[in-house]
C-alpha cells in the first residue's frame, strides 16, 4: 500500500525549483533530531532508491523516495514549504505528522 502524503502548492513548487536544474526526478524525505517533536524533515534531491525504500507519486513528474523509518511520519501527513522572507529560514514542514501528544508535528 503507498502511504498518503498531501502537498501543498507551495511545496510542490519548491520542489519542481529543486529539480530543475538536475536530471533527476525524485526527492529524499528523512528526519533529523531537532524541533519540538525531536524531529525535523529534511528533503534533498535524491536518485538513488534502496531496496527497502518507499517511493511515493507527486504528480506524473515527481516522486518522493523515504526509507522505512521515515515514511512512518509521513503517512496522512501535509509537506508545506514556508518562506516568511525578512531572513527567516525558508524550510519544508509536516502538518500532521505522527508525533508524540501535545506537539503539532510541524516539523521544525
Amino acid at each position: 500500500m503507498t502511504p498518503s502524503v498531501t502537498w501543498t502548492d507551495a511545496a510542490l513548487n519548491q520542489a519542481k525549483e529543486m529539480l530543475k536544474e538536475t536530471n533527476e526526478k525524485s526527492l529524499r524525505a528523512y528526519f533529523e533530531g531537532g524541533g519540538c517533536a525531536g524531529l525535523q524533515i529534511q528533503i534533498k534531491v535524491d536518485g538513488e532508491v534502496n531496496s527497502d525504500d518507499t517511493v511515493i507519486a507527486l504528480n506524473h513528474a515527481i516522486q518522493l523516495i523515504a526509507d522505512p523509518v521515515s515514511v512512518q511520519y509521513l503517512m496522512g501527513a501535509t509537506v508545506n514549504y514556508l518562506d516568511l522572507g525578512e531572513g527567516e529560514l525558508a524550510r519544508f514542514v509536516i502538518e500532521g505528522m505522527k508525533v508524540r501528544a501535545g506537539c503539532p508535528g510541524c516539523g521544525h
